[in-house]
């Protein structure tokens, strides 16, 4: 979807693919989507390292993020109108030519494991699974969740990329102002 917003002089993208926990291939590696969510912006084809990637995407204050769902994985990001083109191409860097590597999953391991274990001190983010489960939905808990963490492996993160991450499974919004560019739109 490309929303036109003629006055704007900032660009908004959001990347969604249907790649969330639901789409893991079993339940022993639950979290999966989860940690290639929190290892989606760091090497890829150009940049060696999730540190030289986030220098260069945020030098002239450009904004991203990523988030998993039990159904979806979503990038995106927000950039000044004249960095459409490059913040655009860096999304694209980030989303088709991650290198996964064992130093950034057992980084990222950790983070998701703080992350869920701090998720256990809020009586709604507790709650909800079980109700989910409840309702016949399959799905795990948090402190389910957290036990799969140590099964998962980086084959496990590169397929996930290599199933979910495709051009017929992906959706995107882009609003700010539409003009020709060479990125297209």
């Amino acid at each position: 979807m490309l929303i036109d917003v003629p006055d704007a002089t900032v660009m908004s993208f959001q990347v969604q693919f249907r790649a969330g926990n639901r789409y893991v291939l079993n339940k022993d590696i639950y979290e999966t989507a989860h940690i290639m969510e929190h290892m989606a912006f760091g090497a890829n084809e150009k940049f060696r390292s999730e540190h030289n990637y986030e220098q260069e995407f945020t030098k002239n204050g450009a904004y991203h993020n990523a988030y998993t769902s039990d159904y979806s994985m979503v990038y995106e990001a927000i950039c000044a109108d004249f960095e459409s083109d490059r913040i655009l191409e860096l999304q694209r860097l980030a989303i088709t030519t991650p290198r996964f590597n064992a130093d950034e999953l057992e980084a990222e391991k950790g983070n998701v494991r703080s992350e869920l274990t701090g998720y256990l001190n809020n009586h709604n983010h507790v709650m909800w699974p079980r109700i989910q489960q409840a309702l016949g939905e399959d799905i795990l808990t948090y402190n389910q969740s957290l036990k799969t963490i140590a099964n998962i492996e980086l084959k496990d993160i590169k397929n996930h990329h290599k199933r979910t991450h495709t051009l017929k499974n992906m959706r995107f919004v882009v609003a700010g102002k539409m003009t020709w560019t060479k990125s297209g739109y």
